[in-house]
């Protein structure tokens, strides 16, 4: 009983988090290396952790709640202006609605053909 009731909070606690920043102000966001990315879910990937390699760190975020910790991880062969990533607040990936997976994604504007092989090809629209 206590496990469902804090599955519940927790699952409202995400939607909170994700329709302020979805209807707030400002598009969900964060700065890295000086750039701006979109914050949003990679669903449907492929990636390892031996993929995985240390980027830098979130300076500036709107949407700090997303992530587990601060720090930004790139995927072998991907240009980071197309996709860099975050873990996950345990609250996204536990979350048995719309789980989000164990990564948030910053989106920057690139199309790196080379993601096309570690995500699922209706996740992102240029593969």
């Amino acid at each position: 009983m206590v496990n469902r009731v804090s599955a519940r909070l927790a699952s409202g606690l995400v939607a909170l988090v994700l329709i302020a920043a979805c209807t707030g102000d400002e598009p969900a966001r964060a700065q890295v290396d000086g750039r701006s990315y979109a914050v949003g879910p990679v669903r449907g990937h492929r990636i390892s952790d031996e993929r995985l390699q240390h980027f830098g760190f979130v300076e500036t975020t709107n949407s700090e709640a997303f992530f587990l910790n601060l720090e930004v991880l790139t995927i072998d062969d991907v240009d980071p202006e197309t996709l860099l990533l975050v873990r996950a607040a345990p609250a996204l990936q536990n979350n048995p609605e719309d789980p989000w997976g164990p990564y948030v994604g910053l989106w920057g504007g690139g199309e790196d053909a080379d993601l096309c092989r570690y995500l699922e090809p209706a996740a992102v629209t240029f593969c």
